[in-house]
């Protein structure tokens, strides 16, 4: 009978314990905001725990970027007035995704990478040689007045690059010539570890040999 008492004891300070660490924290209802409706869920948030009705993961919203479209249009397409079109220029919603820093790099808002600004500033070089100069990127050089020093700077996964590449020529980088190459990335493609993944801003991503010559385009965490 002691050994049941003690059972229970230890299964209630088990169950307590994961119910001091499994309450959901502010935003309650995971819509995003801390409001009223939070109350009434925090309400219903006791007696939970990782076992028994647990809190609900918060997932992120993914942003959607604005289309910059700012005029309304007729069935003919004529400029009309935007207010009650219900258009698109009426409401202008959406995230604005990249914000030039006026510094030599330009933010991406939905992944918080920055990327340089000066395309082609190193020109054509090999894989191994676009990993160095990436590497050793800091500010004074390139157009670059952020404050950043060697070792902030990479080359980008392949990832990483592939969810920048079709938004380039709304940016108006520096050095557009240099968006007739492809592009190295850091990702190695295996099992032919001697080669690389690569991707020109169009679209294409390609494996290429290491020992070619491509361009390069480096990124950087905020410092």
């Amino acid at each position: 009978m002691k050994r049941l008492i003690l059972i229970a004891m230890v299964l209630m300070l088990s169950s307590s314990i994961a119910f001091a660490q499994d309450i959901c924290e502010s935003d309650f209802d995971c819509n995003g905001a801390v409001d009223a409706n939070d109350v009434s869920t925090f309400l219903e948030d006791f007696g939970r725990s990782q076992f028994f009705n647990p809190c609900p993961p918060c997932v992120p919203l993914i942003p959607v970027p604005k289309t910059d479209q700012t005029s309304c249009y007729d069935t003919n397409g004529a400029v009309i007035p935007c207010a009650g079109t219900g258009q698109d220029g009426n409401y202008q919603l959406g995230v604005e995704r990249f914000r030039n820093n006026r510094d030599g790099t330009v933010t991406d808002n939905f992944t918080g990478l920055i990327w340089l600004e000066n395309v082609g500033c190193f020109g054509l070089r090999t894989w191994s040689q676009a990993l160095s100069a990436s590497n050793g990127l800091a500010s004074g050089s390139c157009g670059l007045s952020d404050g950043s020093s060697a070792g902030d700077w990479r080359l980008p996964n392949i990832y990483e690059i592939l969810t920048f590449r079709s938004t380039v020529p709304e940016l108006h980088f520096e050095a557009l010539v240099a968006l007739g190459y492809y592009f190295w990335s850091s990702t190695s493609v295996e099992p032919y570890l001697d080669m690389v993944w690569t991707t020109h801003h169009r679209g294409s991503t390609l494996p290429r040999q290491k020992t070619e010559i491509l361009e390069i385009w480096c990124v950087r965490d905020p410092l």
